[in-house]
């Protein structure tokens, strides 16, 4: 019988010890006379490239599709001692990237970060959720490295906020007046040049060709690598205008805002179909004059850096805000809690040992399980300042997940009241009025447009039948109703299973796992009388997941401390 002694720790990037690829090589083989199956060769070509989350995920696979046969029993418990071992592993890596990102963070983001919290839209509502401005602070700059679509203006990019546009006024004095108007005439007069070649058939094609490698030149350093795709230079104007279009759509999403009033202007002076030279001319003239204004406002914000940011990508760009949202996390919070670090570790303590933690839940899966026990909680998570004994407040750790978790709360409650709300009209309706009352629910719809779309499944009725349908309606509405608890109870389950296995699920290797999960198929949680709505179950637990793997990522030194 193989053990599972402990194995060192494979260097970052490297290939696994050898005791550990031995012991792992002995035990597939085995299962390849016993139990054959494809994901054997997975999981050997996920053990030769020694990336953890893929091994850990085939590892338990595997496990998965052992249920009976020969030795079945002690396949599987090794095949879990191996998987635990690629945990560990996993979340030493995880401590590695909490505390630096993969490449050092330039120093103009640290110089420009309060221009770049200025850049993104706040809360509709005027009254904060948050203890303190330096906490939204955080909050809005946590939002921007893992969901960026929720604070930018629509439309925007993240590197639209990392550029400082010039107001203007000191252009004055940088060029003299004679001096700019002398360079004014110099441009007008090669444009007008242009002008004239285009509207003779046998220099067109010619002089499209050299406006367009003019374009190319001028902008493609300020798009990403994915938008610089080579294209053949049009030979009608019609074709270039066209073009030219699609590259002002690039430039706007990542132009500074202060930039959109040109870019706009620009834009509907072209129309797409368009055969006009001059109209074309003046609009490549103002897109490259805006160009230069753009790749002005990179210099102010990235100084020696500017040439090289256009070829930054936004992975790199994310990693870079999480880390410093990770620090500005922490230092805004130690910096309101009186006791400072010591007095988090005390809270957590206290808010991890109450009575809804169970206490023979693992050490690694207590912050799991008690967010998950405040999720499920019929009061709202709340936070300070609140009065003593506030029911379902949060320790400091969570402040900055606030806003998410109580999107989570409603979420989970339209969910139930969906679902329920199937139950009260026949099978054959049911499908149809639970989509339509979820996405009304995810709309704040009102009572009485619930009861409308109960009634339309329901089919026709009696007064007195439609009066007691209403009247159903309101009750499913209820933490009391029967059917609402009864779903509650099942939704609860499957969530602590999808998020409490025996061995954990989502091991990570950082961060990098989070964006990783975000860009793959959510997978479906499936819950009975929620059929309809298995997806959408599923976008839950991807959240909370990605809650608690944040928590774990800024905070990590605390928990090993409770």
């Amino acid at each position: 019988m193989l053990s599972a002694p402990a194995s060192p720790s494979p260097p970052p990037g490297s290939t696994f010890p050898a005791e550990f690829h031995d012991r792992l090589q002995v035990l597939l083989t085995r299962l390849r006379e016993t139990h054959p199956s494809p994901l054997l060769d997975r999981v050997s070509r996920d053990a030769s490239t020694a990336h953890l989350e893929r091994l850990r995920s085939s590892i338990s696979a595997l496990a998965d599709t052992i249920v009976d046969g020969e030795g079945a029993k002690e396949a599987k418990r090794e095949l879990r001692a191996l998987e635990r071992e690629v945990a560990e592993w996993a979340d030493e890596d995880e401590a590695r990237e909490r505390k630096e990102p993969a490449s050092p963070v330039p120093a103009a983001l640290t110089q420009h970060l309060a221009s770049i919290i200025a850049h993104l839209s706040r809360p509709v509502s005027s009254s904060s959720p948050f203890p303190t401005p330096k906490i939204a602070d955080a909050h809005l700059l946590r939002l921007l490295a893992a969901h960026p679509d929720r604070v930018l203006p629509e439309g925007k990019t993240l590197a639209s906020v990392l550029t400082k546009p010039d107001d203007g006024a000191n252009q004055s004095t940088q060029m003299g007046e004679l001096q700019k108007r002398v360079e004014q005439t110099m441009r007008r007069a090669w444009f007008d040049d242009a002008i004239e070649k285009l509207e003779d058939a046998s220099t067109r094609t010619e002089r499209l060709a050299g406006l367009h490698t003019d374009l190319h030149a001028t902008i493609d350093t300020l798009l990403a690598p994915s938008q610089r795709a080579a294209v053949a230079a049009p030979s009608t104007i019609s074709a270039a205008a066209s073009h030219l279009s699609s590259l002002l759509s690039h430039l706007r999403a990542r132009a500074a805002p202060a930039r959109d009033a040109a870019l706009v202007s620009i834009s509907s002076s072209l129309p797409a179909d368009t055969d006009s030279a001059k109209v074309y001319v003046d609009a490549v003239q103002a897109s490259l004059e805006l160009a230069e204004q753009m790749k002005g406002d990179l210099v102010r914000f990235w100084g020696g850096q500017a040439a090289d940011s256009g070829r930054v990508g936004d992975d790199i760009l994310r990693g870079w805000l999480a880390h410093m949202a990770t620090q500005k996390e922490r230092e805004s919070i130690l910096d309101f809690v009186q006791g400072g670090r010591d007095a988090v570790i005390a809270q957590v303590r206290s808010w991890l040992d109450s009575p809804e933690t169970l206490p023979d839940i693992p050490k690694q899966q207590r912050l799991s399980h008690r967010l998950l026990a405040a999720l499920v909680s019929p009061h709202a998570v709340a936070l300070p300042p609140s009065p003593p004994n506030t029911p379902n407040a949060l320790p400091p750790p969570l402040y900055t997940s606030a806003p998410l978790l109580f999107a989570l709360q409603n979420r989970l409650q339209a969910l139930l009241v969906a679902s329920s709300l199937g139950a009260l009209v026949p099978s054959s309706a049911s499908a149809v009025l639970v989509g339509r009352a979820w996405d009304l629910l995810q709309a704040d719809g009102r009572l009485t447009a619930l009861q409308d779309e109960v009634a339309r499944a329901a089919g026709p009725a009696s007064s007195d039948a439609e009066s007691a349908l209403c009247e159903a309606v309101g009750r499913v509405l209820r933490y009391e109703d029967p059917v609402f608890a009864l779903l509650r109870g099942r939704l609860e389950k499957a969530l602590r299973e999808e998020l409490l296995p025996a061995v954990p699920r989502a091991m990570r290797t950082g961060r990098e796992a989070s964006d990783r999960r975000r860009q793959e198929e959510v997978r479906e949680v499936k819950v009975k009388g929620m059929e309809e709505l298995a997806k959408e179950v599923g976008e839950v637990v991807r959240d909370v997941e990605e809650a608690i793997e944040w928590v774990r990522d800024v905070w990590g030194d605390v928990l090993d401390q409770v």
